[in-house]
């Protein structure tokens, strides 16, 4: 059975930190999301046999997964965009393996999804993503030093931060990327845990700034 269980920790603990990040937003707790995280965890899972090439547990994980889901959401939209955001990722995956960056970025789409599932706020989703992604540049960057990623990290923190002022968000609990987009611009030697723990640092700022600024 152990081979069936995904052991990426990091990959838990950013989904299970989105059920955080999305009942944080609606201040409460209803019974529903208990089914709703144990559908999630299950697609979640069935990627270890997607890994393993093993496609009959794979489809038995999905299927129990998202049937759980479509019992669990109270809203078919937020079914159907839920589907529409795991298809791209799957699609990518299997054509490049994990590592490709579109893989990577459909990839941390899929795993803050539960911010959507128990919010129901797609605007809080992507804001939420918008912050994860900038990270996942930074770190990938330091790994490859591939300098693309530099460029693109800019441009995605750009984007992000002009249409948060669009739509007359407050910025303030952006604050912790500008040592991101220092970066870009100054690359810094930092050795990985140390990295590792700054942004977790980083992320917790975060959180805590975007939970007493922003009200659902």
């Amino acid at each position: 059975m152990k081979r069936y269980i995904l052991k990426h920790h990091g990959v838990w603990v950013i989904s299970n930190v989105s059920f955080v990040l999305g009942s944080l937003y609606t201040r409460h707790f209803e019974w529903h999301n208990l089914l709703t995280w144990l559908g999630f965890m299950l697609i979640l899972n069935s990627k270890q046999s997607l890994f393993i090439k093993k496609y009959i547990p794979f489809a038995v994980q999905s299927i129990l997964g998202w049937g759980a889901l479509a019992i669990s959401l109270r809203n078919s939209t937020i079914f159907a965009v839920s589907v529409i955001i795991a298809i791209p990722y799957v699609i990518y995956y299997l054509i490049w393996g994990d590592r490709f960056l579109l893989s990577v970025i459909t990839g941390f789409a899929f795993l803050v999804l539960p911010v959507y599932l128990i919010s129901t706020s797609f605007l809080y989703y992507l804001v939420i993503l918008f912050y994860f992604l900038n990270a996942v540049f930074k770190i990938r960057y330091m790994v490859t030093r591939e300098d693309v990623l530099r460029k693109i990290g800019v441009v995605f923190f750009a984007l992000g931060l002009l249409l948060v002022v669009t739509l007359g968000l407050s910025p303030i609990p952006f604050l912790p990327l500008i040592d991101n987009l220092y970066f870009y611009f100054k690359p810094y030697k930092v050795k990985l845990p140390t990295a590792g723990w700054t942004e977790t640092l980083k992320s917790l700022t975060f959180v805590t700034l975007l939970f007493i600024i922003w009200k659902p």
